[in-house]
Protein backbone atom coordinates (compact mmCIF):
# COMPACT_ATOMS: atom_id res chain seq x y z
CA UNK A 1 0.00 0.00 0.00
CA UNK A 2 2.72 2.61 0.84
CA UNK A 3 4.54 1.99 -2.45
CA UNK A 4 1.33 2.27 -4.44
CA UNK A 5 0.43 5.44 -2.56
CA UNK A 6 3.87 6.98 -3.24
CA UNK A 7 3.85 5.90 -6.90
CA UNK A 8 0.43 7.48 -7.49
CA UNK A 9 1.55 10.67 -5.78
CA UNK A 10 4.75 10.86 -7.85
CA UNK A 11 2.75 10.71 -11.08
CA UNK A 12 0.76 13.77 -9.97
CA UNK A 13 3.52 15.69 -8.20
CA UNK A 14 3.38 19.49 -8.45
CA UNK A 15 6.67 21.39 -8.37
CA UNK A 16 6.94 25.15 -7.97
CA UNK A 17 9.97 26.81 -9.55
CA UNK A 18 10.89 30.20 -8.08
CA UNK A 19 13.51 32.24 -9.92
CA UNK A 20 13.55 35.88 -10.97
CA UNK A 21 15.24 34.96 -14.28
CA UNK A 22 12.64 33.60 -16.69
CA UNK A 23 15.27 31.73 -18.75
CA UNK A 24 16.24 29.71 -15.66
CA UNK A 25 12.59 28.96 -14.98
CA UNK A 26 12.08 27.69 -18.53
CA UNK A 27 15.23 25.56 -18.39
CA UNK A 28 14.17 23.83 -15.18
CA UNK A 29 10.59 23.46 -16.42
CA UNK A 30 11.82 21.66 -19.55
CA UNK A 31 13.86 19.26 -17.40
CA UNK A 32 10.99 18.55 -15.02
CA UNK A 33 8.51 17.95 -17.81
CA UNK A 34 10.65 15.07 -19.07
CA UNK A 35 9.47 13.27 -15.91
CA UNK A 36 5.88 14.47 -16.43
CA UNK A 37 5.89 16.62 -13.29
CA UNK A 38 3.21 19.29 -13.09
CA UNK A 39 5.23 22.52 -13.18
CA UNK A 40 4.31 25.82 -11.54
CA UNK A 41 6.43 28.93 -11.90
CA UNK A 42 6.95 32.24 -10.05
CA UNK A 43 9.46 35.01 -10.75
CA UNK A 44 9.34 36.75 -7.34
CA UNK A 45 9.10 35.82 -3.70
CA UNK A 46 5.72 37.49 -3.27
CA UNK A 47 4.30 35.69 -6.29
CA UNK A 48 5.74 32.39 -5.05
CA UNK A 49 4.04 32.70 -1.65
CA UNK A 50 0.67 33.49 -3.21
CA UNK A 51 0.96 30.63 -5.70
CA UNK A 52 2.05 28.20 -2.99
CA UNK A 53 -0.99 29.15 -0.92
CA UNK A 54 -3.38 28.54 -3.83
CA UNK A 55 -1.77 25.62 -5.70
CA UNK A 56 -0.29 23.65 -2.77
CA UNK A 57 2.88 22.34 -4.49
CA UNK A 58 4.53 19.10 -3.38
CA UNK A 59 8.04 20.53 -3.67
CA UNK A 60 9.60 23.97 -4.25
CA UNK A 61 12.79 24.80 -6.15
CA UNK A 62 13.79 28.20 -4.78
CA UNK A 63 16.46 30.57 -6.00
CA UNK A 64 18.21 32.27 -3.08
CA UNK A 65 19.43 35.42 -4.85
CA UNK A 66 16.35 37.40 -5.87
CA UNK A 67 15.60 41.14 -5.64
CA UNK A 68 13.09 42.63 -3.15
CA UNK A 69 12.48 39.32 -1.31
CA UNK A 70 15.34 36.82 -1.34
CA UNK A 71 14.96 33.07 -0.97
CA UNK A 72 15.75 33.10 2.77
CA UNK A 73 12.82 35.44 3.42
CA UNK A 74 10.53 33.34 1.23
CA UNK A 75 11.37 30.11 3.10
CA UNK A 76 10.89 31.80 6.47
CA UNK A 77 7.44 33.13 5.57
CA UNK A 78 6.46 29.89 3.85
CA UNK A 79 7.37 27.71 6.84
CA UNK A 80 5.48 29.91 9.29
CA UNK A 81 2.34 28.21 8.00
CA UNK A 82 2.08 24.88 9.84
CA UNK A 83 0.43 23.29 6.78
CA UNK A 84 3.65 23.81 4.80
CA UNK A 85 6.03 22.11 7.22
CA UNK A 86 6.12 18.82 5.30
CA UNK A 87 6.61 20.48 1.88
CA UNK A 88 10.30 20.20 0.93
CA UNK A 89 12.14 23.28 -0.30
CA UNK A 90 15.35 22.84 -2.30
CA UNK A 91 17.23 26.08 -2.68
CA UNK A 92 19.25 26.96 -5.76
CA UNK A 93 22.41 29.01 -5.41
CA UNK A 94 25.40 30.05 -7.44
CA UNK A 95 27.41 30.45 -4.26
CA UNK A 96 28.92 27.64 -2.28
CA UNK A 97 29.71 29.58 0.88
CA UNK A 98 29.19 27.36 3.91
CA UNK A 99 27.52 30.24 5.73
CA UNK A 100 24.85 30.62 3.02
CA UNK A 101 24.24 26.88 2.89
CA UNK A 102 23.81 26.65 6.67
CA UNK A 103 21.56 29.70 6.61
CA UNK A 104 19.37 28.01 4.00
CA UNK A 105 19.03 24.84 6.09
CA UNK A 106 18.26 26.87 9.20
CA UNK A 107 15.54 28.70 7.29
CA UNK A 108 13.83 25.38 6.49
CA UNK A 109 15.33 24.08 3.26
CA UNK A 110 15.91 20.31 2.99
CA UNK A 111 18.63 20.42 0.31
CA UNK A 112 20.51 22.71 -2.04
CA UNK A 113 21.74 22.55 -5.64
CA UNK A 114 24.50 24.76 -6.95
CA UNK A 115 24.27 26.49 -10.31
CA UNK A 116 25.01 25.44 -12.96
CA UNK A 117 23.46 22.05 -12.20
CA UNK A 118 23.27 18.71 -13.96
CA UNK A 119 19.81 17.59 -15.10
CA UNK A 120 20.28 14.08 -13.71
CA UNK A 121 21.32 15.42 -10.31
CA UNK A 122 18.37 17.82 -10.19
CA UNK A 123 15.87 15.07 -11.05
CA UNK A 124 17.44 12.59 -8.62
CA UNK A 125 17.34 15.03 -5.70
CA UNK A 126 13.77 16.03 -6.52
CA UNK A 127 12.61 12.42 -6.72
CA UNK A 128 14.32 11.49 -3.44
CA UNK A 129 12.71 14.35 -1.56
CA UNK A 130 9.31 13.70 -3.11
CA UNK A 131 9.50 10.07 -2.01
CA UNK A 132 10.38 11.16 1.53
CA UNK A 133 7.59 13.74 1.48
CA UNK A 134 4.96 11.28 0.26
CA UNK A 135 6.18 8.62 2.70
CA UNK A 136 5.69 11.09 5.53
CA UNK A 137 2.26 12.01 4.14
CA UNK A 138 1.32 8.33 4.16
CA UNK A 139 2.46 7.92 7.77
CA UNK A 140 0.57 11.02 8.88
CA UNK A 141 -2.54 9.86 7.02
CA UNK A 142 -2.32 6.44 8.65
CA UNK A 143 -1.78 8.00 12.07
CA UNK A 144 -4.82 10.18 11.59
CA UNK A 145 -6.84 7.15 10.47
CA UNK A 146 -5.67 5.12 13.48
CA UNK A 147 -6.39 7.98 15.87
CA UNK A 148 -9.90 8.23 14.46
CA UNK A 149 -10.38 4.47 14.81
CA UNK A 150 -9.09 4.63 18.39
CA UNK A 151 -11.62 7.35 19.18
CA UNK A 152 -14.39 5.25 17.63
CA UNK A 153 -13.26 2.19 19.61
CA UNK A 154 -13.12 4.20 22.83
CA UNK A 155 -16.64 5.49 22.18
CA UNK A 156 -17.88 1.98 21.36
CA UNK A 157 -16.21 0.61 24.51
CA UNK A 158 -17.80 3.35 26.61
CA UNK A 159 -21.22 2.60 25.10
CA UNK A 160 -20.70 -1.12 25.73
CA UNK A 161 -19.79 -0.46 29.37
CA UNK A 162 -22.88 1.70 29.76
CA UNK A 163 -25.07 -1.02 28.26
CA UNK A 164 -23.44 -3.63 30.49
CA UNK A 165 -24.10 -1.44 33.50
CA UNK A 166 -27.73 -1.07 32.45
CA UNK A 167 -28.03 -4.87 32.25
CA UNK A 168 -26.40 -5.22 35.68
CA UNK A 169 -28.70 -2.57 37.13
CA UNK A 170 -31.71 -4.28 35.58
CA UNK A 171 -30.69 -7.64 37.07
CA UNK A 172 -30.22 -5.98 40.45
CA UNK A 173 -33.63 -4.37 40.12
CA UNK A 174 -35.25 -7.70 39.22
CA UNK A 175 -33.55 -9.43 42.16
CA UNK A 176 -34.49 -6.76 44.66
CA UNK A 177 -38.02 -6.55 43.28
CA UNK A 178 -38.41 -10.33 43.58
CA UNK A 179 -37.17 -10.15 47.17
CA UNK A 180 -39.53 -7.25 47.90
CA UNK A 181 -42.54 -9.08 46.44
CA UNK A 182 -41.63 -12.24 48.35
CA UNK A 183 -41.18 -10.32 51.60
CA UNK A 184 -44.45 -8.50 51.03
CA UNK A 185 -46.24 -11.78 50.40
CA UNK A 186 -44.70 -13.57 53.38
CA UNK A 187 -45.23 -10.76 55.88
CA UNK A 188 -48.63 -9.62 54.70
CA UNK A 189 -50.53 -12.48 56.37
CA UNK A 190 -48.98 -12.19 59.87
CA UNK A 191 -49.33 -8.39 59.74
CA UNK A 192 -52.98 -8.76 58.76
CA UNK A 193 -53.47 -11.11 61.74
CA UNK A 194 -51.81 -8.63 64.09
CA UNK A 195 -53.83 -5.77 62.65
CA UNK A 196 -57.09 -7.75 62.99
CA UNK A 197 -56.38 -8.77 66.56
CA UNK A 198 -55.63 -5.20 67.61
CA UNK A 199 -58.92 -4.08 66.06
CA UNK A 200 -60.71 -6.81 68.00
CA UNK A 201 -59.03 -5.71 71.23
CA UNK A 202 -60.01 -2.06 70.67
CA UNK A 203 -63.60 -3.15 70.03
CA UNK A 204 -63.62 -5.25 73.18
CA UNK A 205 -61.77 -2.71 75.22
CA UNK A 206 -62.75 0.69 73.81
CA UNK A 207 -60.50 2.53 76.25
CA UNK A 208 -57.50 1.09 74.38
CA UNK A 209 -58.22 3.46 71.47
CA UNK A 210 -56.87 6.25 73.59
CA UNK A 211 -53.89 4.30 74.83
CA UNK A 212 -50.72 5.86 73.43
CA UNK A 213 -48.96 2.51 73.24
CA UNK A 214 -51.73 0.94 71.20
CA UNK A 215 -51.85 4.00 68.97
CA UNK A 216 -48.10 3.65 68.39
CA UNK A 217 -48.49 -0.03 67.49
CA UNK A 218 -51.29 0.75 65.01
CA UNK A 219 -49.22 3.57 63.44
CA UNK A 220 -46.17 1.31 63.15
CA UNK A 221 -48.18 -1.48 61.50
CA UNK A 222 -49.66 1.01 59.01
CA UNK A 223 -46.17 2.35 58.35
CA UNK A 224 -44.81 -1.17 57.72
CA UNK A 225 -47.64 -1.99 55.31
CA UNK A 226 -47.13 1.33 53.47
CA UNK A 227 -43.39 0.69 53.14
CA UNK A 228 -43.94 -2.87 51.95
CA UNK A 229 -46.38 -1.72 49.26
CA UNK A 230 -43.99 1.07 48.24
CA UNK A 231 -41.01 -1.28 48.22
CA UNK A 232 -42.75 -3.77 45.94
CA UNK A 233 -43.60 -1.17 43.29
CA UNK A 234 -40.45 0.76 42.34
CA UNK A 235 -38.63 1.08 39.01
CA UNK A 236 -35.15 2.16 39.99
CA UNK A 237 -32.57 1.43 42.66
CA UNK A 238 -30.40 4.00 44.38
CA UNK A 239 -27.76 2.62 46.70
CA UNK A 240 -26.05 4.23 49.65
CA UNK A 241 -23.25 3.01 51.87
CA UNK A 242 -24.34 1.14 54.97
CA UNK A 243 -21.07 -0.03 56.49
CA UNK A 244 -17.71 -1.12 55.12
CA UNK A 245 -18.37 -2.52 51.63
CA UNK A 246 -22.05 -3.20 52.19
CA UNK A 247 -24.65 -1.14 50.35
CA UNK A 248 -28.25 -0.52 51.26
CA UNK A 249 -31.10 0.79 49.16
CA UNK A 250 -31.92 4.48 49.43
CA UNK A 251 -35.47 3.73 50.53
CA UNK A 252 -36.61 7.35 50.82
CA UNK A 253 -36.04 7.83 47.05
CA UNK A 254 -38.39 5.01 46.00
CA UNK A 255 -41.30 6.35 43.94
CA UNK A 256 -40.77 9.91 45.19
Amino acid sequence: MPLKFIYEKLKKAKILIVDDISENVQLMANILQTENYYVLAATSGEQALKMAEIKKPDLILLDIQMPVMDGFSVIKLFKENINNLTIPVIFLTARTDTEDIIKGFQAGAVDYITKPFQSAELLARIKNHLIMKFSLDFILTQNEFLNQKNLELEKAYKNLKEEQQKVIDMEKLKSVLAMAVTTNHELNQPLTVIQGNIEMLTIKFVELLNDKHVKKIIESIDDIIDKMNKFANFDKITFKKYCNDIDMIEFDDIND
